[in-house]
C-alpha cells in the first residue's frame, strides 16, 4: 500500500495531528525569513569608519573664524543663539545654521592619514598656504585650527591639517560644503525679519532641512 494510500486511509484525528505539524513548521520558516533573510536584503546604513577627524569633538565652543580664500568672518555665541561679524557689521544668525555645522564638522572621520606633517611635502597637498580654513575657540581659550587644503583627484575629499596637531589627513569634501553654506549667509543674507525680542534674525529657515541642501538652494536662487 503507497503512503498516500494509508494517509487517505488514516483516521481524521491523525490527519489533521499532521496538517498541524505542517503549518507549524511553515510558521517556523516564515520567522527565519523574517529575522534572517530580509534584513540581509535590506542592510542598515553604513556606519562610518575611522578615527574622529577632531578628537576632542566640538563641545564648549563659543566662537569660530572661518577664512574661505579672500573673505574672513566671525561666529560668536549670543546668549542662546550665534551672531556674524562680517566687515564690522554684526547681525543675528539662525541658529540652527551653525549648530548643523559644528554637527557636521564633529562628525568627520578621517579617510586616509597620510603622516606627520614633518614628513610630507605641504606643498604638494595644497597646505604650505592654505587660502581656507576654520578656528574653533572654546570657553576656556583652547584654540583649534583647521587649515584646508587641495581637493583629492577624485574630488571626494580634502586634505587637511589640525593645530595643534601634527598629522595632514584625508577628509571628506563635506568639510568645504559647510564651509561654503556659512560663507554665502555672510555675504548674501537671506531677507530679515524681526524675532519676538526685537532683533534682526538672518537666513531663518524651517528646521529639519539639510546644510547642504539649504547651500543648494539658495545658490539656485542667487541664480
Amino acid at each position: 500500500m503507497s503512503r498516500a494510500q494509508h494517509i487517505g486511509e488514516a483516521p481524521f484525528s491523525e490527519r489533521r495531528g499532521l496538517l498541524a505539524g505542517l503549518a507549524a513548521a511553515l510558521v517556523v520558516l516564515g520567522v527565519l525569513v523574517v529575522f534572517d533573510a530580509l534584513p540581509r536584503l535590506n542592510p542598515p546604513p553604513p556606519k562610518a569608519q575611522g578615527a574622529p577627524f577632531l578628537p576632542g569633538g566640538v563641545e564648549g565652543v563659543e566662537a569660530i573664524e572661518i577664512t574661505r580664500g579672500r573673505k574672513n568672518f566671525r561666529l560668536e555665541r549670543e546668549g542662546t543663539g550665534w551672531a556674524i561679524l562680517d566687515r564690522g557689521t554684526r547681525s543675528v544668525i539662525a541658529d540652527d545654521r551653525v549648530d548643523e555645522f559644528l554637527s557636521s564638522l564633529d562628525d568627520l572621520v578621517v579617510l586616509v592619514d597620510i603622516g606627520p606633517a614633518s614628513d610630507v611635502s605641504l606643498e604638494e597637498f595644497g597646505l604650505s598656504r592654505a587660502r581656507d580654513g576654520i578656528s574653533l575657540i572654546r570657553s576656556d581659550g583652547e584654540r583649534t585650527e583647521i587649515r584646508i587644503g587641495d581637493r583629492n583627484p577624485p574630488l571626494t575629499g580634502v586634505y587637511a591639517l589640525v593645530l595643534p596637531g601634527e598629522k595632514v589627513v584625508l577628509v571628506g569634501a563635506v568639510l568645504l560644503l559647510d564651509v561654503d553654506t556659512l560663507a554665502t549667509l555672510a555675504s548674501s543674507p537671506a531677507p530679515q525679519k524681526e524675532d519676538g525680542k526685537g532683533a534682526a534674525s538672518l537666513g531663518q529657515r524651517p528646521r529639519g532641512r539639510g546644510i547642504v541642501q539649504s547651500h543648494m538652494e539658495e545658490s539656485t536662487h542667487a541664480q
